[in-house]
């Protein structure tokens, strides 16, 4: 069941500036943040790829077992079966199970709140709001804040968790006669799920739960939960082939550092030869620095174009005035972060990868030159100058 409210409220024109200016404040704080969050990522984005450059010219691939003490300190490439002894141990509720990592995931059934405010402008600068709220249950893995809600009764949520999540880990983690650090094992994946039984569990805790469809429920009824009902799953990361890529140190494989600082810390499920993971890590490291890429774009946008707002704000007093501004803005705001955002690209480049950056100056300055010089070539010659006309009488 849904629960819906409506509130509706007039702002004058002078408070909408008001807020119009704070607006702008905060969003040249974003546009001018876009700068450094450009010029940085092109420099981490340098660092990363000179690392992994460094590293497949230097990784060694070696067997799983025996140790070759003759490999000390260098970066290894390994491949086997991470593995594990002994048994994982939730502490809480003693669910047990055979793997390399056990995990508990939980959940409880919650109010939450969404809001909706659609707006009308006015004739003479004010502006029309209302506003939508919608309360409505569902099961979260994080603690909703019910202070927050604007409607606060009868949409009460408990305070905190009874249980919180929990990661058990085997210690130690083996691949052949390596020991992995603590950083390749938690990026194990393959997490497979696993269902309890209530004679694991502590009595006190048996008397609390019952389980439904694989998982641990406090509601009398699962198919018609109540707000403040927890539900527990469990999850287990199986002994598995990988392949890892470090350093080895002392019969560990530990994250490598390049001469930039940088570290190597690479891990796959399966089989995969050394080349291929550092050409996915390559492919990754390029995916997220163009990423970056779109947000410091998108913040330089929207920045620019909350620090220009307060205009549309003010020409509202005519409404089709102040939205055909607000448009307008948006559109000029993209128009120049564009530009400026691959300028400060290209700026980082030449301090970031200068040789690059003037090749491709260069290529760009010639490329420029021969389209002008086609064009001029493609151009047809001018006519003759037409004689002109005999004088009369001659």
């Amino acid at each position: 069941m849904v629960d819906r409210y409506t509130s509706e409220e007039t702002v004058g024109y002078g408070s909408r500036v008001k807020q119009s200016f704070g607006g702008a404040l905060v969003g040249l704080a974003m546009f001018v943040a876009a700068f450094p969050l450009l010029f940085w990522n092109e420099g981490r984005a340098v660092a990363e790829h000179k690392a992994l450059r460094e590293g497949a010219g230097a990784v060694v691939s070696v067997k799983a077992a025996p140790l070759d003490p003759a490999n000390e300190g260098k970066l290894v490439h390994v491949g086997g079966t991470a593995s594990a002894s002994g048994t994982l141990v939730d502490p809480t509720f003693g669910v047990r199970a055979d793997g390399i990592a056990l995990s508990r995931n939980v959940e409880m059934f919650q109010w939450v709140e969404h809001k909706e405010t659609r707006t009308e402008k006015q004739l003479g600068g004010s502006e029309k709001r209302v506003t939508t709220y919608e309360y409505d249950t569902k099961w979260d893995d994080d603690a909703i804040d019910s202070d927050r809600f604007e409607h606060r009764d009868g949409h009460r949520n408990p305070d905190k968790f009874p249980f919180e999540a929990n990661r058990v880990r085997a210690d130690p983690v083996r691949l052949g006669d390596f020991v992995l650090s603590t950083r390749y094992v938690d990026d194990i994946g393959n997490a497979r799920p696993l269902t309890p039984t209530l004679d694991q569990l502590p009595p006190n805790l048996a008397a609390s739960f019952q389980l439904d469809d694989g998982r641990l429920v406090t509601s009398r009824d699962p198919a018609k939960p109540a707000v403040g009902d927890v539900r527990v799953t469990f999850s287990v990361v199986p002994q598995q082939v990988v392949s890892t890529i470090g350093v080895q140190r002392n019969g560990r494989i530990e994250a490598y550092t390049a001469s930039n600082g940088r570290e190597i810390a690479l891990l796959d499920s399966g089989d995969v030869p050394a080349e291929r993971m550092f050409a996915q890590a390559q492919s990754r490291a390029s995916m997220f620095t163009w990423v970056l890429r779109g947000v410091g774009f998108v913040l330089m946008w929207f920045g620019l174009s909350a620090a220009l707002g307060w205009l549309s704000t003010v020409l509202d007093v005519l409404p089709i005035l102040g939205t055909l501004v607000q448009k307008g803005i948006g559109i000029v705001a993209a128009l120049i972060a564009l530009p400026l955002a691959m300028l400060t690209i290209a700026l980082a480049w030449f301090v970031y990868r200068p040789l690059l950056s003037v090749v491709l100056v260069a290529v760009a300055i010639g490329a420029f030159w021969l389209l002008r010089r086609r064009a001029r070539g493609a151009l047809p010659p001018p006519p003759p100058a037409a004689s002109p006309p005999p004088l009369p009488g001659v």
